[in-house]
């Protein structure tokens, strides 16, 4: 069931993806292991390759946040991979309803993966994690609608960053962000 109340709630809805987030991607990117090795697999052999057996990291606890954190690049590597929400420009959608107006709310979902090894394995980590962020909010009625937070969540749009190299502790880094923004409608009522 949808709440509907007289807050845009921006900071509730960031906080509840997170939370759905927090309790569900590890465990996605453990189920989607086996779909993701398949696909490295048939591409690398279509083209006389090994598979090169990249990975995804799992998301520390300590690592999802509500809101930004900046300026990430220059953070430890325990900081990452990563994973933050934050619900940002809400705007009324021109309801004829004189109980309550609509709100166009963008959600974005921001990770951010590094690897030891290549830039390749990064841009494949990274690639992968977003996948596993859509999975979950596709999984169940509940993470479409934010637990009843939101009327609906509609299709993410995927935008994927620069590689950055980073040197720490006399190591070479990749770093890589993407995020997934979603259109959120939510339901205010008027006083």
């Amino acid at each position: 069931m949808t709440e509907f109340t007289v807050d845009i709630d921006t900071e509730r809805i960031q906080r509840e993806a997170l939370l759905i987030l927090f309790d569900n991607l590890n465990d996605k990117i453990d189920e989607l292991e086996e779909e993701f090795n398949a696909e490295d697999d048939d591409f690398y052999n279509h083209m006389g390759l090994v598979s090169p057996g990249f990975s995804v990291e799992q998301i520390s606890t300590d690592n999802f946040h509500a809101g930004t954190l900046a300026p990430l690049l220059t953070r430890p590597i325990e900081e990452f991979p990563n994973c933050c929400t934050i619900a940002y420009v809400a705007e009324p959608t021109g309801s004829t309803d004189d109980q309550a107006e609509f709100f166009q709310i963008r959600l974005a979902v921001e990770v951010m993966v590094k690897s030891q090894l290549s830039e390749m394995e990064v841009n494949s980590r990274i690639k992968k994690t977003i996948k596993a962020v859509r999975r979950v909010f596709l999984d169940g009625y509940d993470n479409r609608k934010l637990n009843g937070l939101v009327s609906s969540m509609g299709e993410p749009r995927e935008t994927t960053g620069d590689v950055f190299a980073v040197v720490r502790n006399d190591q070479r880094w990749y770093w890589q962000g993407g995020s997934l923004t979603y259109p959120v409608l939510k339901y205010v009522q008027d006083y």
